[in-house]
């Protein structure tokens, strides 16, 4: 069977990543062929600085492989080393309606967070008096000539900055071409990338009806514990880079770890069980925790005697599941002749499938 999941490179990696995806990926590679791929090209898709993009990929790659993905066992390969994956973007994307696009969960709700209103929105006005304020403009100065046009080219520098683009418009559509061109089988994936699966099976049923069997429907698979990590400081939301606070990163070191899980929000209960609606921080420390220890969380709570002791528990078990993978990092970073020799060959093996998979569909097509 093959398998094929691609992780973007937008810093470094934390434990949602590990276990809502890395870990399935280490274990699927044993019984099966496995395509890994950085996928460098869907990180494009916000405000980025190009001198940090290579080594974010390079990070990347070090997790992956600090973590047990083995070359050995898979292809592991940057995604803008192989032009097929851009080129089966587009071809896609001519039989997608852009209403569908449009209506993807993750799109609507990053173009709602990057669009600044209109003059003539309701909005704006609440919009103008948060802006003025992060501007240091007092709210009774905010029509002074001066302030006015400094706040006027601050809305529209952020206007300019927070434009929706087309990339991620079409980023499920870029996402079906990786998954597609290798004729995958099963998809290894966190539950926000449900939808994206569920397009790009809807785009193989799109694209067969029309060209001819040429594509496989993939199947997702989600771990069943883990798939939804959320934020240490605000369980509602989930665990994310950009919120360092909040997120435990799998390079993190033991004092790191400690300061943060002392610091991680939870009740004034003294008494631990697990309960996600009443209780969601503590139920979430307590799915780390069983993940961590690799027990049912219902083993996991009856041995402590209030958050204190629970905590300090949570934090050996951490320290004691990514410290190795820590170590093992800092041994790749000493090997960069390595590192190179994985992506060469990581990239001639996907270079022949890409090639002759495209090379099928462009003749489906009548391009060949």
């Amino acid at each position: 069977m093959k398998i094929f999941s691609g992780i973007q490179p937008t810093g470094k990696l934390h434990i949602g990543n590990y276990f809502g995806a890395i870990q399935n990926m280490v274990k699927l590679q044993d019984e099966n062929e496995a395509i890994f791929s950085i996928v460098d090209l869907h990180a494009l898709t916000v405000p980025y600085d190009p001198k940090e993009m290579p080594q974010r990929i390079k990070d990347t790659l070090l997790d992956f492989l600090a973590s047990g993905i083995n070359p050995e066992k898979s292809i592991i390969f940057i995604q803008s080393h192989i032009k097929e994956h851009a080129e089966l973007a587009y071809i896609l994307s001519n039989i997608m309606p852009i209403g569908e696009l449009q209506r993807m969960t993750q799109f609507k709700d990053k173009a709602q967070k990057e669009i600044v209103p209109q003059d003539n929105d309701p909005k704006m006005n609440e919009f103008r008096d948060k802006i003025a304020k992060d501007i240091n403009i007092p709210f009774n100065e905010i029509f002074k000539p001066e302030n006015k046009k400094r706040l006027d080219d601050e809305i529209m520098h952020l206007r300019e900055k927070r434009s929706v683009n087309a990339g991620l418009l079409i980023y499920p559509v870029l996402m079906a071409a990786d998954i597609l061109l290798y004729d995958t089988d099963m998809v290894p994936v966190g539950d926000d990338q449900k939808q994206h699966l569920e397009l790009t099976q809807d785009i193989v049923r799109r694209f067969n009806n029309r060209f001819g069997e040429i594509f496989k429907s993939p199947k997702v698979t989600i771990p069943q514990n883990g798939a939804r990590i959320m934020s240490l400081s605000d369980p509602l939301r989930k665990m994310s880079k950009s919120e360092p606070n909040g997120c435990l990163f799998m390079t993190d070191s033991p004092e790191e770890i400690e300061k943060k899980i002392k610091a991680a929000v939870t009740d004034t209960e003294r008494i631990i069980n697990f309960d996600p609606e009443k209780r969601p921080a503590l139920a979430n420390l307590l799915t780390i925790y069983s993940l961590c220890e690799e027990k049912p969380i219902k083993e996991l709570t009856l041995n402590f005697d209030g958050h204190a002791e629970f905590k300090k528990a949570l934090t050996e078990s951490l320290i004691k599941k990514f410290l190795p993978i820590r170590e093992k990092r800092k041994e790749l970073e000493q090997k960069p002749d390595y590192i190179k020799k994985v992506l060469e060959e990581g990239r001639a093996k996907a270079q022949i499938l890409a090639s002759k998979k495209m090379n099928q569909i462009k003749k489906a097509i009548g391009l060949l």
